[in-house]
């Protein structure tokens, strides 16, 4: 399964790259990417547990090429970074936060872009192709204790994406963008060999919002 995976994940970096027509890099443009993310993972929970979302980060490109006058293609590399408290209740206790699982990404959202409001605001929408470069679970009763879970965590992630932005121009070409994005995994991210019984389950995946500041540069 992985191999597939890795297989799949090269062939859809190379196909994108070379489906960008010589002629459209007029009409291009490029930037830098950054911004937090507020994400949770859901599934199967251990018992008297629960999740609560968790604040990460991203950073990275991003390139737009017009396919039609009304349709972009935009390519975003970036390395992100999802967390998820995970809780566990007491009797009569209000909820205490026990765990935080960060998982990082080397991320690859490949979106469709469509204009709106005369070029003021956008839809978007996609998927996601990810590899997993850290992953640790960090003890949050103060005792600092940290878990590196990568050989518990499937390294390939794939997931859908959908968001709404607004654009700005501020200087000659370069323009500034705001974007609220929502992310849904579709794989499960346990290889099935979690060892540490009660604190992950078996099955579960990510989802969350990011929110996206991007400084672009037009080539038009």
């Amino acid at each position: 399964m992985k191999t597939h995976l890795n297989k799949l994940f090269k062939l859809v970096l190379f196909v994108s790259f070379l489906s960008l027509p010589v002629h459209g890099f007029s009409q291009s443009k490029i930037g830098i990417t950054s911004g937090i993310t507020y994400t949770s993972i859901s599934g199967d929970e251990p018992e008297n547990a629960g999740y609560s979302k968790g604040v990460g980060y991203l950073f990275g490109l991003t390139g737009e090429l017009n396919i039609t006058k009304d349709l972009k293609i935009c390519l975003q590399p970036q390395y992100l970074r999802n967390s998820t408290v995970i809780f566990y209740e007491q009797r009569n206790v209000d909820p205490v936060d026990s765990f935080k699982l960060n998982l990082d990404y080397f991320s690859l959202p490949v979106l469709l872009k469509i204009p709106a409001l005369s070029g003021i605001a956008y839809f978007n929408s996609g998927v996601g192709f990810s590899y997993l470069s850290k992953s640790t679970l960090s003890d949050q009763t103060g005792t600092g204790t940290e878990r590196d879970l990568n050989d518990k965590l499937n390294r390939f992630d794939f997931s859908v994406i959908f968001g709404f932005g607004l654009n700005f121009p501020i200087y000659d070409k370069f323009e500034l963008e705001f974007e609220a994005r929502y992310s849904q995994s579709l794989l499960n991210l346990s290889n099935g060999s979690t060892a540490f019984t009660g604190t992950l389950p078996d099955r579960y995946r990510s989802s969350g919002f990011h929110l996206i500041t991007d400084i672009i540069y037009s080539f038009k």
